[in-house]
């Protein structure tokens, strides 16, 4: 498991509230049980916070599965 993917599974785990034994690289909005369109505002929030991504209809389509929020610590590093 990389470095990464660990952050990008606790940075979920976090907003969705859940356990990050519960998060997959499959994990996404609808798919996970935590994950839904109320919740992914807090995902949004969250990306708004540590990485200043600003929230608009992009970012919440784009940032719907963890392997793109995976993305970010990637490109972060």
């Amino acid at each position: 498991m990389s470095t990464q993917y660990a952050s990008a599974v606790e940075l979920l785990a976090s907003a969705l509230n859940c356990e990050p034994e519960t998060l997959s690289s499959d994990s996404a909005i609808a798919q996970h049980p935590a994950w839904d369109s109320i919740s992914h505002l807090n995902v949004m929030m969250v990306l708004e916070q540590e990485f200043g991504i600003p929230i608009d209809d992009v970012t919440i389509e784009r940032f719907t599965r963890l392997s793109e929020v995976e993305k970010l610590f990637q490109t972060a590093t």
